[in-house]
């Protein structure tokens, strides 16, 4: 499976911002308790915006947008925005300003998957597209698990930490998928 150059510097990026991904929504009801003290109404309330973002992203602003940019682009430009948004997460903003954060990574998580999963999809030969998924999802599901191990020792310290962690995990995920140049271009 793993003579393809591309396919394997998709997969690690796309594992590395799953991480992100995961861990952000894993720990961020722990954050919104521990550093804000909300109620589970206003958590409701943030899962809910996060949740209808992530759809709208998913669905209408990522069919949107790829009429104006390509993939890569919009993949560029939503993970480097969920690492700026964590990070600025972790200088406690006001709740109403987080409530605006929390939509901006909904919309950029919900731009980023689909086209991380296009573009593996688009560099696996189709005889191997069935093993690539199988991959990445089990990547992904061992992924969490660790996450939650981690996490969980992590809130210990601060609940800051699985935030940072998902921050820096966008970031490098990002720097990972900037080596990316173009599918139809890139040898196999």
């Amino acid at each position: 499976m793993c003579q393809n150059k591309l396919l394997k510097i998709l997969l690690i990026a796309s594992t590395i911002a799953s991480l992100s991904y995961d861990t952000f929504y894993e720990f961020y009801p722990a954050y919104l308790t521990g550093v804000w003290h909300t109620t589970p109404l206003q958590i409701a309330w943030y899962t809910v915006m996060l949740s209808v973002a992530i759809g709208i992203g998913c669905g209408w602003l990522s069919f949107s947008l790829t009429r104006f940019f390509k993939s890569r682009q919009l993949i560029l430009t939503s993970v480097a925005t969920i690492a700026v948004v964590l990070t600025a997460l972790l200088f406690a903003p006001p709740l109403w300003l987080l409530l605006i954060l929390f939509v901006i990574i909904g919309f950029a998580l919900g731009v980023a998957t689909p086209h991380y999963t296009l573009q593996v999809s688009e560099a696996a030969e189709s005889h191997i597209q069935g093993e690539v998924f199988g991959t990445l999802w089990g990547l992904r599901m061992l992924l969490d698990g660790t996450i939650s191990i981690v996490g969980g020792f992590l809130l210990i310290v601060a609940y800051q930490l699985p935030i940072a962690i998902a921050a820096t995990a966008a970031l490098f995920a990002w720097i990972v998928y900037s080596h990316v140049k173009s599918i139809k271009s890139f040898p196999h």
